[in-house]
C-alpha cells in the first residue's frame, strides 16, 4: 500500500501494518489453525460439495437430506469455533 514511514493522504496512520510484530503472543491476530479446526473446515467443504453433487445427480431425497444435515451441523461447528476465537 504505502511505503513504511510515509504519510497517507489524510495524515499519518496510527496503525502501520508493514511494521507490526509477528510471532509474539498478543502481537496480532492468530494465523495458525489447530488440527481440529483444519479438519472441521475440510469436513464442511467436503460435505457441502457432496450435498451439491447429490442434488445434481438426482440422488434419493433421504441421502440428500442426511448429507445436507451433516454439512449444516459441521458448518455450525465452524461458526462456533469462530465465535470462540472472537471471545
Amino acid at each position: 500500500m504505502y511505503p513504511p514511514g510515509r504519510p497517507t493522504s489524510v495524515g499519518y496512520c496510527c496503525l502501520d501494518v508493514n511494521r507490526r510484530e509477528v510471532g509474539r503472543p498478543g502481537s496480532g491476530p492468530e494465523t495458525h489453525l489447530s488440527r481440529g479446526q483444519r479438519l472441521t473446515l475440510i469436513a464442511s467443504a467436503l460435505l457441502t460439495a457432496l450435498a451439491g453433487v447429490l442434488v445434481a445427480v438426482g440422488a434419493s431425497p433421504v441421502a440428500r437430506f442426511i448429507v445436507a444435515g451433516l454439512a449444516l451441523a459441521v458448518l455450525a461447528a465452524v461458526v462456533g469455533q469462530a465465535i470462540d476465537q472472537i471471545g
